[in-house]
């Protein structure tokens, strides 16, 4: 199966590298086309005279090269109408057009023109405003006689002023067309109509015999289109459709067990997208030459996928690098959360697929600005009655982002004391002391005071040793002695941080401050050192003789008839 995947895809490629004039602008393959009329008619558009004689002489071009066409069907011969094709865009106000339907828009007004001015009566150039003489000022536009096809002026000053065919063309020409239609066309080829001629022209891998030899039921009209293009194109789509998904059956059986490999593999998924929506449309587009509606519609549909496939890739490179990313070479994790990442790379590759979506839908011609201005009215009120969740959304970002804890850090935060068992994008969950798990808002929790435990470099040990009021100078500076010379002794504790140090007289005992610390960050291992600590400085004490003091109070009761004070102590 994994041989079969990769004769798809070096066949995919195959194709892709055979439809490149898909991938080349027009302008590339006409220069690299040596021969033919189409490289020799110029454009001019400064005046309605020089627009028509123009369209003239691109259509004396074109009709030579379909001539050419049907006699030896070639590449050569399909990139050479297809720069015609462009030029005859170029005298067509196409401004108001959406970059995706330009193509289609163009071919049908200029097939329309065909087709009309090789019926009506012959127009003489030199009727048409553009001798010697023209002023472009004072001719907004020309209309051409007893029709409704017009030559407008284009420009905002008079350095840029041009004329094309007007916009409007599309409506007012089919309508115009069917009230000649019953009218000869002048050609200088066999044609009765060059609407219904296109209609039936294919690229050169469908002979022309091919066409000959069909039954006229697959030579009928549906969407401005014959039925036998209309099968053709759907079989392509099907078959495509069908190798991609079986591709993607075999990329899921074999990563299923495996999340990276599953993630990493899966933007092959909408590569294959994008290479078959590539191949569909050079053969559509290309061979079977579809027009009118139908193909509008298969436009369309290659259009769209290749944008889902664009925005899809796009999500999932974000998904990998970032996730990817927090990984050194040996596989650790560095110190900041992974679902930072995670979220983060998604959010990225979200906006730029909504992106690369909204720019696919503006060249559709949807009205992107439009929807968007109304989106973010309604996304305004949304904002509001979801606020909540959006205040800890980002508090959890900027918990991301500060670290002031991260998960397994032991922490306090008011008066609470525990191990961060999880940061979510919602919460923080603490498990405390007592096995129980506090679940915390995150915009609760980024206000708090929140002390870390985990990042201690040493943890202190503060104790205050009580001795009786009967112990001597002696003795105390004795057990002071004893005290600092243990500490000192011990492994694990910071000889350059002891202070151990008389206090102060008490209530009921001598104070002796200790302040030290141990040299550890684990909870276990700190109350390991101070029961150590504590048990050899008791021993110390007992050696030297001296006891530890209890908390004591007097009470002095008074009796009222005989007046003896009496004194009680109390332990």
């Amino acid at each position: 199966m994994l041989k079969q995947l990769y004769y798809i895809i070096l066949i995919l490629n195959t194709f892709v590298l055979l439809a490149q004039e898909i991938i080349i602008p027009e302008s590339i393959a006409y220069k690299s086309t040596q021969v033919g009329s189409a490289r020799q008619t110029l454009v001019e558009t400064y005046s309605p005279r020089s627009t028509f004689d123009t369209f003239l002489r691109l259509r004396d071009a074109f009709e030579k090269e379909m001539e050419i066409y049907i006699e030896n069907p070639c590449s050569e011969g399909v990139k050479r109408l297809r720069v015609l094709g462009e030029k005859f865009r170029s005298i067509i106000d196409l401004s108001e057009v959406p970059l995706a339907k330009k193509d289609l828009v163009g071919v049908n007004i200029t097939l329309y023109l065909m087709d009309i001015f090789g019926r009506i009566d012959y127009i003489k150039l030199d009727s048409i405003p553009g001798g010697p003489d023209f002023n472009s000022s004072y001719v907004p536009f020309y209309r051409f006689p007893k029709t409704p096809i017009r030559i407008v002026r284009i420009g905002e000053n008079e350095q840029q002023y041009e004329y094309l065919f007007s916009g409007d063309t599309i409506k007012v020409a089919p309508q115009f067309l069917a009230e000649i239609e019953s009218l000869p066309l002048r050609s200088k080829i066999d044609v009765s109509s060059w609407k219904l001629e296109w209609a039936h022209f294919a690229g050169p891998w469908i002979p022309n015999y091919f066409v000959s030899y069909m039954p006229e039921i697959f030579l009928e009209i549906i969407l401005d289109t014959p039925v036998w293009k209309i099968i053709l194109s759907v079989i392509v789509i099907l078959i495509t459709s069908l190798l991609i998904y079986k591709t993607w059956v075999y990329i899921n059986f074999k990563t299923k067990n495996n999340s990276k490999s599953h993630l990493r593999f899966s933007i092959i998924k909408p590569i294959l997208i994008i290479l078959g929506s590539v191949w569909i449309e050079y053969v559509i587009e290309r061979q079977i030459n579809p027009s009118g509606r139908f193909y509008e519609v298969s436009e369309h549909i290659v259009f769209i996928s290749l944008y889902i496939g664009w925005a899809l890739v796009f999500y999932i490179a974000c998904c990998i690098i970032f996730e990817t990313f927090p990984s050194n070479k040996n596989g650790q994790l560095f110190k900041i959360n992974t679902k930072f990442f995670i979220l983060a790379g998604r959010s990225i590759g979200v906006i730029g697929s909504i992106c690369i979506l909204g720019r696919g839908a503006f060249t559709l011609g949807v009205p992107v600005m439009s929807i968007t201005a109304g989106l973010g009215i309604g996304g305004f009120a949304i904002a509001l009655a979801i606020r909540p969740s959006l205040e800890n959304l980002f508090g959890g970002v900027i918990l991301y982002l500060d670290q002031p804890i991260r998960m397994g850090d032991v922490c306090t935060f008011n008066e609470q004391f525990g191990i961060v068992k999880d940061i979510g994008l919602r919460s923080t969950q603490i498990r405390l002391f007592d096995r129980s798990v506090l679940t915390i808002p995150n915009a609760q929790f980024a206000d708090l005071e929140i002390i870390n435990w985990a990042e201690c470099d040493m943890m202190l040990i503060h104790e205050t040793i009580r001795l009786k009021y009967e112990t001597s100078a002696e003795q105390i500076s004795q057990v002071l002695m004893n005290i600092r010379s243990l500490l000192e002794l011990h492994p694990q504790i910071d000889s350059e941080t002891i202070r151990v140090r008389l206090k102060e007289y008490g209530e009921s005992s001598l104070n002796i401050d200790m302040r030290i610390y141990a040299q550890t960050k684990e909870w276990n291992e700190f109350f390991k050192i101070r029961e150590e600590v504590l048990l050899k400085i008791k021993a110390s004490i007992e050696e030297v003789g001296v006891s530890f003091a209890l908390p004591a109070q007097s009470l002095y009761l008074q009796d009222q008839e005989n007046k003896n004070l009496t004194q009680k102590n109390n332990f």
